[in-house]
């Protein structure tokens, strides 16, 4: 009788130790889900509330930085902000940093550096270490996240915070010990001459030397502040000023104006174009000036640039009527130019901002500033420390007449001369020199357009 197997008729059944390891993965792999799932809800709530630290600490930041007169750290504010929101940097799970000034590299949108003062900038960066839960069984390590925030703020501008004449360098017995006369700021030579003002008159970084004929002295209206030495050997005070020397000084020019608001897509660029009563704006730059060849005014712009196609310098010297706002990328040569008078005011309407310098000499043209209340603008820098003369002038200025505007070169020298001229207006350098007799001049605060505070956040 044959014998029949019963195990070859019967189907196969799993070992048990296979299902004990195929248990064992798929208790893993629940885990790792769970884990995923919780661990990583609470990254996102983390991250979350890490981002709403560094947004409360950015906004405290920038509120002091808009604040300037308040004495206050925008740093410590921002790390109090910080605290108040739960992230107490202890140096191990939760890091606060703050970097003011910004020390990465600010960009625009165009991925373009902004040439911007960093002062006016805070970053701020939290980092929160999380120990993990259930993620650990596939995870060793810690769970971290970082969030970061920039913020920007521009103060507010007040035009009769502005003095008629201010020289902001600092100058005080590093010329000589020469007096005021040798260490001045601002220096004027002259007779006759009226200078007046509602608030400030005349601010010096150093020291102020007035001189002229004393037979003919000056009037002089309005408060004079000197961080040096005030020497006013022929001029005289009127409604009871009292000169104020060894103050504090200055170190920020009074306009918040930027050579960056007057180029494409600047704040007085788009206003010239846009609003109602402007139109006329002109960028002088190699890029322009090869997209119109033979065209007026950008014929008369010249420039050079490296064997690597980089800008080095340029220079426009128009020889024929100009109106309206003009960007210079390089130096303004004004000295054959005659400004035109198309409102028929009887005053050429023109604004010059210029990167480098402006030369504007032997002007017998009427000119009143054409938008932003600024004549002349230079944004030339001379390699610091400045020296102690005019020299190192941004705008170079002469003539006769009505100038009706500010004349402006927060980081270099004014030369202002001539006769029988009168300037409604201010001249804000750091180092201001003039020469004039039968001169007035007069600061109309009018003349410039108060702003509210700027604040910029992003993340």
């Amino acid at each position: 009788m044959k014998k029949i197997n019963l195990r070859k008729l019967l189907p196969a059944q799993p070992e048990a130790g296979q299902q004990i390891i195929l248990m064992a993965f798929l208790i893993i792999g629940l885990v790792a889900a769970l884990g995923l799932a919780i661990d990583g809800g609470r990254l996102y709530f983390a991250r979350r509330d890490t981002q709403n630290a560094v947004d409360a600490a950015v906004l405290a930041a920038v509120r002091v930085l808009c604040s300037p007169g308040a004495g206050e750290d925008p740093a410590v504010a921002a790390r109090q902000a910080a605290s108040a929101n739960g992230f107490v940097d202890n140096g191990d799970t939760i890091i606060v940093r703050i970097d003011y000034p910004p020390e990465r590299p600010l960009l625009n949108d165009d991925g373009e550096l902004v040439n911007e003062d960093t002062r006016y900038f805070v970053d701020v960066y939290i980092t929160q270490t999380i120990e993990p839960f259930f993620i650990q069984v596939v995870y060793g390590g810690d769970l971290t996240v970082t969030a970061s925030g920039l913020g920007f703020c521009r103060p507010a501008f007040d035009p009769m915070t502005v003095p008629a004449v201010w020289a902001g360098a600092t100058t005080c017995d590093t010329c000589g010990d020469g007096g005021a006369s040798a260490n001045s700021t601002i220096k004027w030579s002259g007779a006759d001459s009226i200078f007046t003002s509602p608030s400030g008159l005349f601010y010096s970084g150093g020291d102020i030397a007035i001189t002229g004929n004393a037979a003919r002295p000056s009037e002089l209206t309005g408060s004079i502040e000197s961080v040096c030495e005030i020497d006013l050997k022929d001029a005289e005070m009127t409604g009871g000023e009292t000169p104020s020397e060894h103050v504090p000084p200055m170190t920020d020019p009074p306009l918040p104006f930027r050579i960056e608001d007057f180029a494409p897509g600047g704040y007085f660029a788009n206003r010239a174009l846009n609003d109602p009563g402007y139109g006329l704006y002109y960028a002088l730059t190699p890029g322009t000036a090869d997209a119109h060849p033979g065209e007026y005014p950008y014929s008369d712009y010249t420039y050079t640039e490296d064997a690597l196609g980089n800008f080095v310098s340029g220079t426009f010297s128009p020889r024929g009527d100009i109106e309206g706002l003009y960007y210079v990328m390089g130096d303004a040569r004004l000295n054959q130019a005659s400004f035109a008078d198309t409102d028929g005011n009887g005053r050429g309407n023109i604004t010059i901002a210029a990167t480098e310098t402006i030369t504007a000499n032997g002007i017998s043209d009427e000119l009143e500033y054409y938008v932003g209340g600024i004549i002349f603008m230079s944004d030339f820098r001379p390699t610091p420390p400045l020296g102690c003369s005019a020299s190192e002038n941004g705008i170079d200025g002469s003539g006769y007449g009505f100038f009706e505007g500010v004349i402006y070169a927060p980081w270099s020298g004014i030369n202002f001369t001539g006769n029988d001229i009168h300037v409604v207006g201010a001249l804000i350098g750091q180092f201001v020199t003039m020469s004039n007799s039968n001169m007035f001049f007069e600061y109309d605060p009018t003349l410039l357009e108060a702003l509210p505070p700027r604040v910029n956040i992003a993340e």
